[in-house]
């Protein structure tokens, strides 16, 4: 029922969202339970939640802002991860994509960066590396390439 709540209203979820405009850094404990919040109406609530995420223009900015606390990089991971019909998740992906994620998260491998946003955007391209390719492997219908996946090999 939480679930539903939740992931079907929007002034809920706009006050949810809220937790991500503020100053780095984030309460790491707070933050945590942020990601698992929405990285659970993610699986349960896919497609309300997807179509909210992306009407925000803000929220890969803010998620690439806080990624030096690792809750960040578990949600963006739970987006290239979690999301399904095949379909949706090909369009989360191109999303990510057009936004440049893996450009602007190997742009934070810099040592102008702190070590924790330099250590968990490396750690997330990793992961991506990972999560594409067995997902791409379990997936042989997919009738396309996976474009995270691409950027990084390319």
């Amino acid at each position: 029922m939480i679930n539903d709540k939740l992931g079907e209203d929007e002034v809920l979820l706009s006050i949810l969202y809220d937790f991500l405009d503020h100053e780095p850094p984030l309460n790491p404990l707070l933050a945590s339970f942020f990601s698992k919040t929405i990285g659970n109406l993610i699986a349960r609530k896919t497609e309300q939640v997807i179509v909210f995420l992306r009407k925000k223009d803000q929220f890969i900015d803010l998620v690439l802002k806080h990624i030096n606390t690792s809750a960040m990089m578990d949600l963006l991971l739970r987006l290239i991860s979690c999301v399904e019909p095949a379909q949706l998740r090909q369009d989360v992906l191109h999303w990510l994509n057009e936004a440049k994620v893996i450009q602007r998260l190997v742009g934070l491998i810099h040592p102008s960066q702190d070590e924790d946003r330099q250590s968990n955007a490396s750690q997330t391209l990793c992961d991506i590396i990972r999560l594409s390719r067995d997902q791409n492997s379990q997936l042989q219908d997919v009738p396309e390439a996976d474009p995270l996946l691409a950027v990084l090999e390319s």
